[in-house]
């Protein structure tokens, strides 16, 4: 799974199957009788003993076709593992599910992708969003918000804000390597740890590089800055010119360097 979001769309508390869809009869025109075949990877049309994956001749993922499953697939939150090329992804998990939060190794566990359609997406979990990684839709995948202030996110995942997508955080892959302490030099907003997001060097006391990773702080707190008092807490200025914090985020704030 990518961490870098283009379009999202937001779905409702709706249901899906945890069987993963790999039973569901064909729906699409085009013929998915064998391995190879075009599908709909919405609505995971492929024949029993296959699911819908995405791949790509060029440069992006925006064809999909149907490939075997795994003969003993993993289930949703099951630990998997990726295979196959940047070209043609693969993984173990069941249909209707994708393996996220890999590591260098490529282990993970299995993640619902979306269901339903690119113009109205589920997801099996209320509170889960879906979110589109290409304009074409091929690659998307649901994902559970968080709280920066409170991040409870799986093993090698940021609570991260994606380009300002729906102006909520959300567990998204952290980028390699990940830098957990407050204070490591960073170059990506997803490379800090839980709690932590990646600032220019004059807001951390200190940094050795150009960027450093920072704790996200709580505005309602008199001391949010534990790890250097030479810090306050200031409000967080959000991913882009003019943000404004929606509910629920308006003590967010950023540990920076008294000015």
């Amino acid at each position: 799974m990518t961490s870098g979001a283009t379009t999202t769309t937001t779905s409702g508390a709706s249901s899906t199957s945890s069987e993963g869809g790999s039973s569901v009869e064909p729906t699409s025109s085009a013929p998915v009788d064998l391995p190879g075949a075009p599908c709909d990877i919405w609505a995971q049309d492929c024949p029993p003993g296959l699911k819908c994956a995405p791949f790509t001749v060029g440069d992006f993922l925006d064809e999909t076709h149907c490939v075997p499953v795994d003969p003993d697939p993993r289930q949703l939150n099951e630990p998997c593992q990726t295979s196959g090329t940047m070209k043609e992804p693969l993984d173990n998990c069941d249909a209707g599910l994708v393996c996220g939060y890999t590591d260098e190794s490529g282990a993970g566990h299995c993640i619902p992708r979306c269901s339903g359609s690119p113009s109205s997406p589920e997801c099996p979990e209320p509170g889960e969003t879906c979110l589109t990684l290409n304009q074409s839709g091929t690659v998307n995948v649901c994902l559970a918000g968080c709280s920066p202030l409170d991040p409870v996110c799986p093993e090698g995942a940021a609570c991260a804000m994606i380009g300002g997508v729906d102006d909520r955080f959300f567990c998204v892959d952290a980028t390699d390597p990940v830098r957990s302490e407050y204070g490591a030099d960073c170059l990506f907003e997803h490379q800090c740890g839980p709690g932590l997001l990646c600032v220019a060097k004059a807001h951390v006391p200190g940094c050795a590089g150009e960027r450093c990773c920072t704790q996200f702080c709580d505005l309602a707190e008199m001391e949010g800055c534990p790890a250097a008092p030479e810090q306050v807490c200031s409000p967080w200025p959000g991913p882009y010119r003019g943000w404004e914090p929606p509910p629920g985020l308006e003590n967010v704030g950023f540990c920076s360097a008294a000015t």
